[in-house]
Parts: C-alpha cells; structure tokens; sequence
C-alpha cells in the first residue's frame, strides 16, 4: 500500500480552520429552531420519553429506527429537558464536532483556502436546511468521521485508525440501518488497498487463478446483487441508475483491477484480513454493547424483526422515486463540461471569465420562485453521484498518481454508498444527506488531474454556495426542488415540550389541539391517529399502544382491540388526524364507534379532537 503524508500545513492554514469552523457552527445555529416535520419530531419526542421511562426499543414500542438514537435522545432530556430544542443541541454539538473532519479530507485534496470553501459548501447544502434531529444526519456525521479515520490510515497505517473507522459505522447503524452503507463502502475500500498492495509486490506480472481472487470475484458479484435486490421492490431504470449503477460500477472497477492488474500470492489472505478484521471489530463492538439488554430480557429477536424485517413496510407507504435519468443527465451535462474545462484546456481569458460570472449571476437572479433556472439548477445536483463515480472510476482506470489513487477511491465509494440512503423515499431533502459526499468527491476527482485553470471550479463552487443559501436554506420541504418558496417559521410554537419555530397555522392547530386534551384528559393516556406522534409528545400525553407510526403495523388496526385498550385506560380524548401523510385513514368501523363513545368534538385544522365525560 502506498501512503502519503498529511498535506504540509501552510502560513494560512491556521486560520482557515478556526474561521470556517466557527462560521459554520454559528450558521447553522442560526438555522436551528426554525421549521419542522411535525410527525418526524413527534416520532424522536415520543421514542426519547419512552426510552426514559424505561421502555426499550421493539420491545416496549415500534421504534422505526434501529434504537441507538432514541437512548441518545433520551440522555439529551434528561440533561437539557424533555422539549424538541434539547435533541436539536445535540444535533448541533455532533455536526460541530463534524466540521474538522469535513476540512482534513478536504485538504487532502485542496489547499487552505479550497478546502475551507469546500466546507461552506458542504455545510450550505446539509444541516441549516432542515436542522431536525433526525437520524440521516447522524448517518451523515459518522460516515464524514468514518471517512476522516480511514483517510487517515492512508497517512498514518495504524489499526487504531481502522478501529476508529469500524466504531464510526458500528455507532451509525446503531442509529438508523443505513449505516450498513459506510461500513459496505469502507470494505470496497479496503478490498482497494489490498489490491495496491499486491499490485506493488506482483509488478503486474501475468496473473492465474487463485483461491483469494475466486472469493474476491464472488463476493463482488454478490455485493452487485445484494443493491438489485435492495431495490427489487421498486424497480425501474431511475432506481437501477441512481441506485444499483455506482456500486456496480466500483465492483466493476475492482474486478478490472484483480484480472489485469494484480498477481497471486498466498499471502493475500493474510494481507486482507490484517485490514478488515481491525475495521469490523471496531464495528461491532457498539454493537455488541447495544445487544446486551435485549439479551437480558430475551428480546433479541424482536430487535431483529424491528431493525430489518419492520421496515420493510416503509417501501410501499413512504416512498418516492428518484428524478428523470434524462432530465438529470441533461441538467449535470453542462456543469461536468464546464468543471472537466479546467483540467482540459488552458487559462480562461479574463473576459470570457467575466462573461462566465455574468451569466450565474443572472441565473441566480432569475432563480425565485417556479423558475425554469431554479428547477434546472436543482436537477444539475441530483445525478452528481453516478457522474462523479463514473467519472472517479474512469480516471482510476485510466491511472492517477499513488498518493491519490486510494484517497479518491475512497471519496468515490462514500458518495455511491451514501446516496443509498435517498432509496426508497428520494424526495429532495433526502439529497442534503449525501450532498458534502458529493462535493468532497468532485474535489478528489478534480484534484487527480493537473489542472491548468482553476477558475471553472471556484467559479461553480461559489456559484452553488451563493445558490443553496438564496434558494435552499430556509424554503419550504414540500416544495423543494421544484420552487423556491420560503419556508413559514414565523411563530414559536408556544407550548412547553416545544422551543422551536414553526407555520403560523401549525402553531394555530397544535395549541387549539392541546388546550382540547387539556381540559377534557382525565389521566395520562389519549388515542391519537393515524400518524401524529407529535400530538402525543406536544400534550405531554402518552401512547396506550406500542405504535408511533399505523403504517409499521402488519395490518389496519383491530377496532375491538383499540376499544378495549381505551376502557382499560380510561381514555377520555381521542386525536383523529384526517390527512395522515402514510397510514390509511381510520377505518369506518373503528371511527364509528370512536363518534359513539366521544361525541363532543371540535375541528383544529387536519386534525378532529373528540372527548367524552
């Protein structure tokens, strides 16, 4: 394997990182209270509580993740208080402790200067544009640290910084199944370094089957079948193209480089395993440690059915697809062109540079609103990640310099990895937790060609700054990527379990419902359904069923069942939530008998409060 040393710090490097640090943090804070998805707070509020009253996840409730986040949370109310703005501080805690490690991979490839640009970027298109504590954040944060760790290894080839690497990913699965995404990107990584390694001591003689290369063969395939079959529930070409194409294309690109670059040696075994085996305990240590209570009580086999069977009900009722292949590839075509520029002709002439900022001056200008820049703009990001794998591989194929060849894989193989995490809901938000993958990437890529001008990309990199803070941070999620509309966070929503901003209408609707259950809830329970979680944790009432979501449920709810619990508890208020945005509605027997039994009620927006004496 062939290291490289740490890029030598220069006069400014210093500051750099101290500046764009604090910038970034503060930023973001100035993002933090404001909007929400109301059953996505709901679903964090509600787990958090419930792990604080003891209850552990897929044992004593449906928790939709895999659990690691829910015990985090809980230790956040417990130390801040039990209110949204509590899980959004530890957010902002674990992405400032991100922020460093954005810029060490970064200035890998970049000097002081661009690698402080690349984490402004990177920052503009991730965290200030929907600062909810949501799992895929933490995905992101442990991946860019995984990725920092194994970066590092290159550098420095110790196991701790394998170790490290595993920890990052064992701890990101813990927090949401996509975290199996870093670790499989990590092993491509190291399946790459092995082969440097045997590249280096076979000096490309002729090589012949051997036992190690029929395994390594087998199990790349496997991993190309293993991403179809990831998708198999929603396939079609945009899936197989945004989804299954850049894994198969690093699988292809490691197939190429055991067949015409490495020779056999019996020591290859060995050589793998001395980097695999540090990552993968490093992994499962956490792991293992989360899985002791469930051993205690004998519940190991409800966390497997809640982490990997449950979930899969998320592919018919929460799902979106990813845009056009051909509207995509028609939007990133012109910025692919006009980055590749700068590697492929010489200095631009001052005045077609000035032309050049004109132009994205005027589209920036003619962004607002539902415009045809806007929407072409936006589609220009979304296939960035199999341009930039594509594009990665090729220049691999083609040789890049040692030092660089493993730094670049790596990037390329995150962002592929990554961007699973848009399947199967790809609605636009989805791409922020890929997005600082993708422009880390594009500057390893960049960086593993001699440039002769530098002005395409600090140019385009300014360009998609200038644009994600107009037109990205603060519009509306329902309407992102297809307009610029900005989003309403003009109240504080004034209960006590709150401390965010939110709509005005929002604020409207969940005060009225809370006043509702405030003077009509005898005891601790209320009935609200399907799918608001949030008027649970808002009330500060609880749940009498295990469900946070009706969806995760094998089928509609039983109305007998239901009735049955809410005597039992003496259930005084029900929440009817007209619009569920997954769930079907309630069904007519069930909302019959519901009307029945409380029949004083009162409307507050999408939701019907009902109560009886």
């Amino acid at each position: 394997m062939t290291t490289a040393p740490p890029r030598p710090p220069g006069r400014t490097a210093g500051f750099v990182l101290p500046v764009v640090w604090v910038a970034s943090v503060l930023y973001a804070a100035a993002w933090l209270d404001r909007g929400w998805v109301p059953h996505d707070e709901g679903v964090l509020g509600q787990a958090a509580e419930r792990v604080l009253a003891g209850e552990l996840p897929h044992r004593g409730f449906v928790e939709p993740y895999t659990g690691g986040l829910s015990l985090l949370h809980a230790g956040a109310f417990a130390v801040l208080g039990v209110r949204l703005l509590s899980l959004r501080i530890v957010m902002l805690v674990a992405f400032a402790a991100t922020v460093p490690a954005i810029y060490y991979v970064a200035r890998r490839f970049l000097g002081a200067w661009g690698a402080g640009l690349a984490v402004l970027l990177a920052v503009a298109w991730s965290v200030p544009n929907y600062p909810a504590a949501v799992p895929s954040w933490y995905n992101l944060f442990l991946a860019i640290l995984g990725a920092a760790a194994l970066l590092r290894f290159t550098e420095m080839p110790q196991r701790r910084w394998l170790l490290a690497a595993g920890l990052a990913g064992g701890l990101s699965f813990l927090v949401k199944v996509p975290g199996l995404y870093f670790i499989a990107a990590g092993l491509l990584f190291l399946v790459f370094l092995e082969q440097e390694g045997a590249v280096t001591t076979s000096n490309r003689t002729p090589s012949r089957t051997s036992v190690y290369r029929v395994v390594l063969v087998v199990s790349l395939l496997l991993f190309v079948a293993a991403l179809l079959a990831l998708v198999a529930a929603r396939p079609g070409v945009r899936t197989l193209v945004h989804f299954v194409l850049p894994g198969a294309i690093l699988a292809g690109l490691l197939l190429w480089r055991e067949l015409r670059l490495c020779g056999p040696s019996p020591a290859r075994f060995a050589a793998s395993l001395r980097l695999i085996a540090p990552f993968l305990t490093g992994a499962a240590v956490p792991v293992v440690v989360f899985l002791v209570p469930y051993a205690l009580q004998g519940a190991v086999g409800d966390l497997v059915h809640g982490v990997f069977v449950r979930p899969a009900t998320r592919l018919t009722f929460a799902a979106m697809e990813p845009p056009s292949v051909w509207l995509s590839l028609f939007a990133t075509a012109p910025l692919v062109l006009f980055l590749a520029s700068g590697s492929h002709s010489g200095r631009w002439p001052p005045w077609l540079q000035g032309v050049t900022l004109l132009g994205m001056l005027g589209v920036l200008d003619s962004a607002a609103g539902d415009s045809p820049a806007y929407q072409v703009v936006w589609q220009s990001v979304r296939f960035l990640v199999p341009a930039v794998v594509a594009g990665g591989a090729a220049a691999l194929a083609r040789g890049v310099a040692p030092p660089d060849r493993a730094p670049l894989f790596l990037l390329i193989a995150l962002t592929a990895m990554v961007a699973l995490v848009q399947f199967p809901f790809s609605a636009p938000v989805y791409f922020l937790y890929v997005a600082p993958f993708a422009i880390l990437a594009i500057a390893a890529l960049l960086n593993s060609g001699a440039a002769a001008d530098r002005f395409p990309s600090l140019s385009a990199a300014g360009f998609y700054l200038a644009f994600a803070i107009l037109f990205v941070n603060g519009s509306s999620l329902y309407r992102m990527g297809q307009a610029f509309v900005p989003a309403d966070a003009s109240v504080a929503l004034a209960l006590p379990r709150a401390g965010i901003r939110v709509p005005a209408a929002d604020a409207e609707k969940y005060l009225h419902v809370s006043r509702l259950v405030e003077a009509h809830a005898a005891g601790r329970y209320i009935y609200a359904t399907p799918d608001c979680p949030e008027i649970y944790f808002l009330t500060g009432r609880s749940n009498p069923f295990p469900t946070l979501f009706e969806f995760l449920e094998s089928g509609p709810p039983d109305a007998a069942r239901v009735l049955a619990a809410l005597e039992s508890r003496e259930v005084r208020v029900v929440v009817v939530n007209r619009r569920p945005e997954f769930s079907a509605r309630v069904d007519a027997v069930l909302m019959a008998a519901l009307e029945s039994i409380f029949p004083d009620s009162s409307a507050a927006g999408s939701f019907v409060v009902r109560w009886r004496s």
